[in-house]
């Protein structure tokens, strides 16, 4: 949507884990926008907005960055993952992932 809100707006069930996970994969994507060939300006007129419903599975832990950053880079590359994907794992800001020990 249009706008200029940064980090992206966040509502319904979602803990505080989940949200810095979400914000993470935001600002990694963002800085990574050319190389993904997402247009740079992008991020300058738009905003994203996440919500979590109530009703869905509690989650608030964090394994949730890979696959919140693969989902951005699908919707705003138009690029869809891969059909019976599964995704675990935390993302830094430098775009390391951080496995999930059992």
């Amino acid at each position: 949507m249009k706008g200029k809100v940064d980090p992206p707006l966040l509502t319904g069930q979602i803990g505080q884990v989940m949200q810095e996970s979400i914000t993470v994969a935001h600002s990694w994507v963002r800085s990574n926008a050319a190389k993904l060939g997402i247009e740079e300006d992008f991020f300058k007129d738009h905003d994203i907005h996440l919500h979590v419903p109530a009703g869905a599975i509690p989650k608030d832990g964090p394994s949730a960055g890979v696959a919140n950053g693969d989902t951005l880079v699908s919707l705003l590359t138009d690029r869809p993952v891969r059909p019976l994907t599964g995704m675990t794992g935390e993302i830094t800001l430098s775009g390391n992932v951080l496995p999930i020990a059992a």
